[in-house]
């Protein structure tokens, strides 16, 4: 039993740390706020037990002898009393609003915190986390540990109620408090065992929604794939029984806080009961004022105590979620390292230009073996740098090196004479990119051309135009009645493959860039459709900086020089 509590109380004080630990400073500030607003009740409570009583004397219903025996004045008339009675209930009242509104508002808080986190951190690692677990996060596993703040904020609340209560329980009658306290405890024994089922049920929930939640993320994305094989109805099978895992585990999970919920009401109600009885038989607990003020704060104590425990299994059910957020971020996080460098030189590069400069370039990821070794380039305005190489050999990676990502395991990239990374921040307002896969937001198609531009940023109808005609996109906009206000879902299945190619080069120019990132452009495109945008790429490169990686020979066309990774490992 000793060793039952003792495991329950360290679990719940663990999640209890562990929520604190992710809630922002604001969320913090609401959760010392509930404490104070769990004391304020309790006071509340034992004075409008005293306004009731005294309220009850003034009508007749209880003599004015055990009145003075338990030491309070009658100097308040009847109006002045019903005053004091409204006044009280009104402090009530707004007590209540404000404890909805504090769990309430801490509870939305601690969820835009924790999406805020989920965002920065899943686009800055955008390699490393999928989909499926980034979306999890944010939807479900937010949800529900933003539900178990707000058990929380509600726990606290009524946890330091309960508290207070039983210190004035205590000091209005000892010997029937410490009975009624030793019932309680007695009575305990089923809420533990009720307890140590909830957080296995809890920890059942969790885990399949995350399993529901990769069956329809790996369908959506693989459909096709699933189509040709004819298994679309096997992944759909799985996603439905990973549904009825978790409504089971629902069930399970809510029938026990059913139970939990309930008992206290009936433990509190028999307490009293014997309590009364004892009270009868004896007599000798105290003055008839003192009596009755003790059963209405031990209702409240058992009240305060039977939403305590309510509220705690909600908690212990919830912070599941919060104990996968907190993996999740540890999984994924990354400290941005620290470099000593001249700022003032970094801040005077005006960028106008760009010029890149590798020298002695090196890297490998921890200890294993360098991608590329010792290798030196330098492109500038006007040229192109064709990168190739059989998969593996660290074309993206020089790219991540060139736009200040990744730091070089040796050797230097410069940018206007400054170490990339340096200038990552600046150098990224100044690159246009275009990579193997197109891209589309839901929307419009002048939303999917801006995309990615703040709205201090947004080009001049004309820009946009001239750049349509150099993308040749300008006749397929002009033949739509809606223009640039056509409809484009996410999948953009109305265009065809050369038009979104070129839809993605236009957005890369209307950045205004001054370094030009072609990332396998072509890869996906009918060699018709290349040969049309290589050709409108040789008009366009001359007036950047430009980078291609590539595996396509047709491409090569562009390059001013050529760089094969392939050769560089030693």
């Amino acid at each position: 039993m000793r060793k039952l509590m003792k495991n329950t109380i360290t679990d719940y004080s663990m999640s209890a740390k562990l929520s604190f630990q992710l809630a922002s400073p604001a969320t913090k500030m609401m959760l010392i706020a509930s404490l104070a607003i769990g004391f304020l009740a309790a006071f509340l409570e034992y004075s409008f037990a005293i306004a009731l009583q005294l309220l009850f004397t003034k009508l007749g219903i209880l003599n004015h002898e055990s009145l003075a025996e338990s030491g309070l004045s009658l100097k308040l008339g009847f109006t002045g009393t019903l005053a004091l009675v409204v006044s009280i209930g009104l402090g009530r009242g707004l007590i209540e609003g404000g404890k909805v509104f504090l769990s309430r508002l801490s509870m939305q808080s601690y969820a835009t915190n924790l999406r805020e986190a989920i965002v920065s951190l899943s686009l800055a690692n955008a390699s490393k986390v999928s989909n499926a677990k980034a979306l999890s996060m944010f939807s479900e596993e937010t949800q529900r540990a933003s539900t178990a703040m707000l058990n929380l904020s509600s726990l606290l609340t009524a946890l330091t109620t309960a508290v207070a209560l039983a210190f004035m329980c205590l000091k209005t009658s000892p010997p029937a408090f410490a009975l009624g306290f030793a019932l309680l405890i007695t009575f305990s024994i089923p809420f533990l065992l009720i307890s140590k089922k909830l957080i296995a049920a809890g920890n059942d929930l969790s885990k399949h929604w995350e399993r529901t939640n990769l069956a329809l993320s790996d369908g959506i994305r693989n459909n096709f794939y699933l189509s040709i094989l004819g298994i679309s109805d096997r992944e759909i099978s799985k996603a439905k029984s990973s549904l009825k895992e978790y409504l089971y585990s629902y069930k399970r999970v809510f029938a026990s806080i059913s139970i939990k919920h309930s008992l206290p009401s009936i433990v509190g109600t028999i307490i009293i009961c014997i309590i009364a009885f004892m009270e009868h038989r004896t007599n000798s607990w105290g003055a008839q004022f003192s009596t009755i003020t003790f059963f209405y704060l031990f209702i409240r104590f058992t009240q305060s105590i039977s939403l305590t425990s309510s509220l705690a299994s909600d908690f212990k059910t919830n912070s599941k979620s919060t104990i996968n957020l907190s993996e999740f971020f540890k999984a994924h996080s990354t400290t941005t390292p620290t470099h000593e460098y001249q700022v003032d030189n970094a801040s005077r590069n005006t960028f106008d230009e760009i010029n890149i400069v590798a020298h002695n370039l090196s890297f490998a990821y921890d200890q294993s073996e360098r991608l590329f070794n010792l290798i030196s380039f330098s492109v500038s305005k006007g040229q192109c740098l064709a990168v190739v190489g059989e998969s593996g050999t660290g074309k993206s990676t020089l790219l991540s090196i060139v736009c200040g990502l990744l730091k070089p395991t040796m050797g230097s990239v410069s940018v206007n004479s400054t170490e990339s990374y340096i200038v990552r921040d600046q150098l990224s307002k100044r690159i246009g990119y275009v990579g193997p896969y197109p891209y589309f937001i839901e929307g419009t198609l002048r939303d999917n051309l801006l995309y990615g531009l703040n709205k201090s940023e947004t080009p001049s109808d004309e820009l946009i135009s001239n750049i349509l005609r150099v993308t040749q996109l300008n006749d397929f906009v002009e033949s739509s009645p809606e223009n640039l206000n056509m409809k484009i879902d996410e999948k953009a299945e109305r265009l065809s493959a050369g038009q979104k190619q070129r839809i993605m080069l236009a957005r890369a120019l209307l950045r205004k860039p001054k370094l030009l990132i072609l990332d396998e452009p072509t890869a996906n495109l009918d060699e018709d459709t290349e040969t049309a945008i290589i050709l409108e790429l040789q008009a366009i490169i001359k007036n950047y900086t430009t980078i291609v990686v590539t595996h396509r020979k047709a491409m090569l066309q562009l390059a001013t020089f050529t760089l094969d990774l392939g050769t560089s490992k030693k």
